[in-house]
């Protein structure tokens, strides 16, 4: 912030491009070949095959699957076929059981994800609230292109339309959307911007503003209509600053585009539970399956110290987190064939003001048990105690900025252009 050192390492992996529009906010808590192809992840919705739900017995469940048992668990005080002696109950670890793994792992720390607000759609502050100079992040940045090449490109204005669904104001949507999705691949993808820039204005030097005055009077269509809804003002000074809440929201809506590596066996990363009510009868409430969560754990944080992103509340609301470190215990009961595991893991938190720097650590302790076939391989697991009502959704695990926009992010903010004004040449090397 030992299973065998690894779990079976055939997995096949493509790379996907992955499109979210998801949000949320942390209040709610409850190998071998690959290819490139695209994949839509739908509004607020991973998507994966309806019929791929979990079978009735691990076997099943198992046949499935298409990566490999997980083996080379070590069994402390055991055999291949059962306990090496008869003192298999200890008060340390109740009837039963003999010590079993431990295990962590962590990202990098010059990879350390950073924290920052998830920009919430109702309020919609991207387009309308002012860090300095009395403009908004994509007023700033269309004041910038403006003054560069007398074009405005009409990014405060798209993102202010209610039919992008990026401003919820005159719909009163849900509280917890917004742009925590493309806040955590920025996080994990991008070095953090930790001071203030000043970018220089052009020839056409000028301030522009939405000429609208609160987010719940945008219409549907702003801009589109052939409408100007823009002020332009006389640019005060030679520069345009971008203060570190300004550089993070443009981050943060560059990266609702993003490419994210998915899998052969779309149930390893889990799939959106989309209902108010929990339902452990419910696959989709039930998975991420421990088994796969802590497969992924190991794969990425501990064999190759890269962070992923975890949706962390199993419930409706959608609420993504970075996590970049995990430790695991376990206590081994060879008469059942399980591990009991605990494993606590590390979550970036958002931010506590806009321009705050660093990363904001939250912790949250689940609890599993893993179930093992006759040779010691992993086949199952189940989340128990009130893990079963508070445990990660899905995961996914950005790569890159996605270059061709889906219409997720804003598609007049160019990523390329907002790169290079914020001086960047890409993102980090994972």
């Amino acid at each position: 912030m030992a299973i065998g050192e690894t779990f079976s390492s055939r997995l096949r992996s493509r790379q996907k491009v992955s499109r979210f529009s998801l949000g949320g906010s942390f209040m709610s808590r409850k190998g071998r070949g690959s290819r490139t192809f695209a994949v839509a992840l739908a509004l607020a919705c991973l998507l994966v095959p309806a019929g791929a739900v979990c079978a009735q017995t691990p076997a099943d469940e198992w046949g499935r699957d298409d990566i490999d048992p997980y083996s080379g668990l070590p069994r402390t005080g055991t055999t291949a076929t059962g306990p090496a002696d008869a003192s298999t109950t200890s008060p340390q670890y109740g009837a039963g059981g003999v010590a079993g793994f431990t295990q962590n792992g962590q990202v990098r720390q010059e990879n350390m994800p950073w924290s920052g607000v998830w920009w919430p759609r109702k309020p919609c502050e991207l387009a309308f609230m002012g860090f300095s100079q009395g403009l908004s992040p994509l007023e700033k940045y269309d004041s910038l292109v403006y003054s560069n090449w007398g074009r405005n490109p009409g990014a405060a204005a798209w993102e202010a339309d209610p039919q992008n669904k990026h401003n919820d104001a005159p719909q009163q949507g849900v509280d917890w959307a917004g742009h925590c999705n493309g806040l955590a691949a920025a996080a994990i993808l991008e070095p953090e911007p930790k001071a203030s820039i000043r970018v220089p204005v052009g020839q056409y030097a000028a301030f522009l503003k939405l000429n609208i005055a609160h987010p719940s009077y945008a219409r549907s269509g702003l801009w589109r209509d052939g409408q100007d809804d823009y002020r332009y003002y006389r640019a005060s000074g030679q520069s345009i600053e971008l203060t570190v809440a300004d550089q993070k929201g443009w981050l943060c809506e560059m990266y609702m585009d993003v490419n994210c590596q998915q899998f052969e066996n779309r149930d390893l990363l889990g799939r959106r539970y989309n209902s108010p009510d929990p339902n452990l009868q419910d696959p989709s409430y039930r998975d991420i399956y421990p088994h796969y969560f802590h497969y992924l754990l190991q794969a990425f944080l501990k064999n190759r110290q890269q962070a992923f992103v975890c949706e962390v509340d199993p419930g409706f609301p959608v609420n993504n987190h970075p996590l970049f470190k995990y430790d695991s215990t376990s206590v081994y009961y060879p008469n059942q064939g399980k591990y009991a595991v605990t494993t606590t893991v590390y979550f970036t938190d958002y931010g506590r003001g806009y321009n705050d720097v660093g990363t904001n650590v939250t912790r949250q302790t689940y609890t599993y048990d893993l179930f093992l076939d006759q040779q010691g391989r992993i086949q199952w697991g189940e989340w128990t105690g009130s893990s079963q009502y508070n445990h990660p959704d899905f995961i996914w695990i950005p790569t890159q900025l996605a270059r061709s926009g889906n219409g997720y992010a804003n598609t007049a903010l160019d990523p390329r252009f907002a790169q290079y004004l914020m001086g960047r040449n890409g993102g980090r090397q994972q």
